[in-house]
């Protein structure tokens, strides 16, 4: 190949590469785009419902607060006397005029209402002749309020649909006299919403939740689940085939329209229970039509680029180079003149944007897209500009709702007019949520065609000066803010003196008189607590340099005690200087120590319930499958025994049967290791020295650890008594030594043992032991602290589930089996460790009384010779509902002599031995079979020969919860899997039935 195809080859290579990844790039950055674009959405539309929920709870709860306040309001005196003495007419006529004002305030307004201590509505002012209807079972929040003489605000379905509720219970003199109840219709939200964003949207709601609605304002459409309201129900009707209404957030295509169905606040009751679900369609069909025309020119071009490169690159590669060459000085020459252009320019832009004073050039469309824009628009709205310019956030977003219109109305003049504009002073919404209001003055951009295209202008920020006009409103705000604020504390600080004034209410707040408290700035400032201090200063900063329109902080107050409350502090500037500094704050606070108390018993209930009833779930699944398992092993090991007695021994094949008994018989280990994780491991007990026990695992491990691990015991250590399994108690603390050593960085590391006795409570001990085994009282303990690297907080919840570990896998079951032991034995453990702190482990055992009694396993031995063993004769019945278990066991019983009948479940069982044709030895029987139990059918066999023999089998272990609430006690138990000795053992050991007559056929 010559170098003129090398060189044409490589170019058009780098081109193409080139021109793959800028596509790829764009592609995805056209994606990031319409996804921050629908996320804004998004975001705008919850900031407008909720801060339309917060005004109507905060505005309407002072309202029907000063309507029933006449104590403090003396006119009020009159209404509440009607409502009282329960007369309709002069309680209506009262109630009129403040009902038609609240309407003329909000269109939205639905209803005032006076309800009876009964939930009976007694006056609708609305419709007052409709009453003494019964509104229970519709309104559980005016029930609510009744019976807990408490407030409620929230929003509920009832018969007008979905209302916001306003609940006060009224008392006169002192007297629980009923309820009045203010409503506002949910139309009222989505209003707002598609006031502000032009974006269809509904309330979605449970068919359950929406069967009250029977007067709806809006219309609406059911499907067998879900009922959607809306006034852009045409809309939801087309799209609700192809949406899934469970999830919160999904993409649709619908003919040639894009849409995004979005899930964006729920709706929640007084006691914070969903109601309805505000929902709202996006249309991104023009913005993902916008991406792919895109692509498709860059596509376009880059194959045209392709194709020119190619062609001048053929043609002319000699002369190219020459030129390139030119160009390049040339190209230089021009850059340093352009570089000294954009010099000066920039200096006169940075002279001009130091200023309050902001560029933009928008799109002409209804999100008023930026086109370009002043760098210092950073400094004022705190928004970057690539994050305008990419569309991430559009003008029309950050214009306030209530100015939107407005502005749309300007802009509607201007292409009548055909003229420049400047409009009057709006608001604009900073990143932080503050505000900034400005003054456009603004020139349409015409194409050839005459039409505007864009719009290019400059924005005054004339914040300052707004807030200075508007001075005379905040104090009056300020005012009418303390009078509904009645019993609250109120403050009012000079910021030029640095001194602030109480009222009596705030001075007994924090346990002081007026008299006691400083008026200085600086002691309200060291009462707050150290946790709470930087974020209580950070907001009354903001709110002072003008970042947010007033300053609300929860935090800690020290009160005169010691002791710390919580506060809700509210606060505004009421008073500037000429050059708009703050003169002078005032605001309220009031105490919300026992909400917030509620709050965190609750958090905490709840996590401590929820880790409890996880580890019951995996307690009930380990005996579950414990079960399971030990039923199927039986099978292997009852079929390897019968084996073995057919074979002849030294052969191989009787050898690798024993080889295969072996590995069944660990096998059998799994099942033991589950019932000791769940407590029902049958224990030996004796009364055993808790320190020798301790010792002893230590003198035993000790050659196992590294030579670097040292061992102290602590000082003056008797000898502590208790009742113990010693053999499984040595599991344990064997098992606490070896994470101790484990935990040792590089296996250098100190373990101190020490031992004790006291009294502790067991509401003290971690979530796995918060049972009725386990109670107050005194315990004797031995408590094992290491020096190793410790337990993060996050892996000290989880350390007591099976298999969890931080190392590798495989191991973490100690602690669980420790959890089974130790309740077993009434006992706890407890665990307390800090990452690079060690770990300290204590193991408690009741001092004076013991657990339960356990019988002690029978001791094992080698299966008997078959000439030693002891020829058994006689009938037998054995039920068992697994047919390969039941055929085993009957080759089992029939090779010790005899005769087996058998049974599949337990009413089988019964009706053999119900029919008395047999003289039956004894009878075993399964505990876990269909139709009937092994337990049930116990007592029936019991009711019909109570001299019969009854012996039961099972996978459970003998302790489990199952076989402790028996009425009647079988004669014997063998726990699977068993061996061919214990099955014969304990055949041999029952007594002979006594005989009786068989039945005459």
């Amino acid at each position: 190949m010559s170098i003129k195809w090398k060189v044409i080859a490589s170019v058009m290579l780098l081109i193409v590469i080139i021109s793959t990844v800028f596509i790829a790039v764009f592609i995805q950055f056209s994606n990031k785009n319409i996804e921050a674009y629908i996320d804004n959405r998004i975001a705008n539309i919850k900031i407008i419902a909720q801060s339309i929920e917060e005004q109507q709870r905060v505005v309407y709860r002072n309202r029907i607060k000063s309507f029933i306040s006449y104590k403090n309001i003396q006119s009020r005196e009159e209404t509440l006397n009607a409502f009282a003495r329960r007369d309709r007419q002069e309680l209506q006529r009262l109630s009129q005029p403040f009902f038609k004002i609240l309407q003329e305030e909000n269109s939205h307004f639905s209803s005032l209402a006076w309800i009876t201590p009964e939930s009976r509505n007694f006056l609708r002012v609305h419709f007052p002749y409709k009453f003494d209807d019964d509104i229970s079972t519709m309104r559980p929040d005016i029930v609510n309020a009744n019976a807990t003489l408490t407030p409620s605000y929230g929003y509920i379905v009832a018969g007008q649909g979905l209302i916001y509720t306003i609940v006060q219970p009224v008392l006169y003199e002192g007297n629980h006299i009923g309820l009045v109840q203010f409503a506002i219709k949910g139309d009222s939200l989505l209003d707002a919403v598609f006031a502000g964003m032009h974006t269809p949207v509904g309330f979605l709601f449970d068919n359950e939740k929406f069967r009250f609605a029977t007067n709806t304002i809006l219309p609406a459409i059911s499907d067998n689940s879900i009922t959607i309201q809306s006034g852009h129900l045409p809309l939801f009707k087309r799209i609700r085939n192809q949406v899934d209404w469970s999830l919160d957030r999904q993409r649709i295509c619908l003919a040639d329209k894009i849409y995004v169905i979005v899930k964006v606040l729920n709706l929640l009751s007084y006691d914070d229970k969903l109601q309805g679900t505000l929902i709202s369609v996006l249309d991104i069909t023009e913005r993902t039509a916008e991406a792919a025309n895109r692509v498709t020119w860059i596509v376009v071009l880059s194959g045209l680029l392709l194709l020119c490169s190619f062609l001048i690159l053929y043609f002319s590669l000699g002369r190219l180079v020459h030129k390139i060459s030119d160009l390049n000085q040339a190209l230089n020459e021009s850059i340093d003149h352009l570089q000294q252009q954009a010099d000066e320019l920039q200096q006169e832009q940075d002279l001009f944007m130091a200023g309050p004073v902001m560029t933009f050039t928008w799109e002409n469309s209804e999100q008023l897209s930026v086109q370009q824009v002043s760098a210092n628009v950073r400094d004022i709205l705190g928004y970057k500009e690539e994050e305008l310019l990419s569309g991430q956030v559009c003008y029309a977003d950050l214009i306030h709702p209530d100015d939107r219109q407005s502005v749309a109305s300007a802009l509607a003049e201007c292409k009548i007019r055909k003229m420049s504009f400047a409009h009057d002073p709006y608001r604009l919404m900073t990143r932080d949520h503050g505000l900034v209001w400005v003054l456009q003055t603004s020139i349409p951009v015409r194409n050839s065609d005459n039409v505007i295209t864009h719009y290019r202008g400059y924005l005054v920020d004339i914040t300052r000066t707004m807030l200075m006009e508007k001075t005379i409103q905040v104090t009056r705000d300020r005012l009418e803010f303390i009078i509904d604020g009645a019993g609250l504390g109120t403050w009012d600080w000079n910021l030029q003196t640095g001194e602030e004034t109480f009222n009596e209410h705030y001075a007994a707040t924090l346990g002081y008189s007026l008299a006691e408290l400083s008026r200085e700035f600086a002691d309200w400032e060291s009462r707050i607590h150290p946790d709470d201090y930087d974020r209580v200063m950070q907001t009354l900063a903001d709110h002072l340099e003008g970042r947010s329109e007033s300053c609300l902080s929860e935090y800690r107050l020290r009160h005169k005690s010691g002791r710390w409350i919580w506060v809700l502090g509210i606060g505004r500037i009421i008073e500037r200087a000429e050059n708009e500094a703050p003169q002078r704050l005032a605001g309220i606070i009031f105490d919300i120590t026992d909400r917030k108390e509620q709050e965190e018993l609750r958090l905490q209930t709840a996590r401590q319930q929820e880790q409890l009833k996880q580890f019951d779930s995996l307690r009930n699944m380990a005996g579950a499958i414990a079960h399971r398992f030990n039923n199927s092993i039986m099978g292997v090991h009852g079929n390897l025994e019968l084996l073995l007695l057919l074979l002849s021994r030294g052969t191989e094949e009787r050898t690798r049967a024993e080889q295969a008994l072996q590995a069944a018989k660990s096998a059998g280990q799994v099942g033991s290791m589950m019932l000791t994780y769940v407590g029902q491991r049958p224990l030996t007990l004796h009364r055993e020295d808790l320190v020798e026990v301790v010792k002893t695992v230590i003198t035993e491990n000790s050659p196992l650890f590294p030579s670097a691990v040292s061992l102290q015991y602590g000082a003056g250590n008797g000898s502590l008594y208790c009742s113990m399994d010693s053999e499984q108690m040595k599991e344990v603390i064997g098992g606490i030594i070896a994470n101790s050593v484990e935990s040792f960085s590089e296996g250098t590391g100190e373990i101190e043992v020490d031992f004790g006795e006291g009294f502790f409570k067991a509401d003290s001990f971690p979530i796995p032991f918060h049972d009725m085994d386990v109670k107050d009282g005194d315990y004797v303990f031995c408590r094992i602290k290491d020096s190793g690297h410790g337990i993060s907080p996050e892996n000290i919840l989880r350390i007591f589930e099976p298999f969890f570990t931080t190392r590798f896998i495989g191991r973490g079951i100690g602690l669980a089996l420790a959890v089974g032991i130790l309740k077993a034995h009434h006992g706890a453990l407890t665990v307390e460790s800090h990452p690079d702190q060690g770990t300290v482990v204590t193991i408690l055992l009741p001092s004076k009384s013991a657990p339960r009694h356990e019988i002690a396993p029978r001791q094992s031995r080698k299966p008997e010779q078959e000439s030693d063993a002891k020829i058994l004769q006689g009938n037998i019945l054995f039920a068992d509902d697994d047919t390969m278990l039941l055929e085993m066991g009957r080759k089992i019983l029939e090779s010790f002599g005899l005769a087996v009948h058998t049974a599949r479940n337990g009413q089988e069982a019964v009706d053999i031995i119900s029919r008395q044709d047999v003289h039956f030895r004894a009878v075993l029987l399964d505990v876990s079979m269909p139709d009937m139990n092994g337990i049930k059918a116990m007592e029936e066999i019991r009711a019909i020969d109570p001299d019969l023999p009854v012996v039961l089998t099972s996978g459970y272990a003998k302790d489990d919860p199952l076989f402790r609430e028996l009425t009647m006690q079988p004669d014997g138990f063998l726990g699977k899997p068993f061996k061919l000795f214990e099955i014969r053992s304990i055949v041999a050991a029952l007594p002979e039935s006594i005989s009786r007559p068989h039945r005459s056929d």
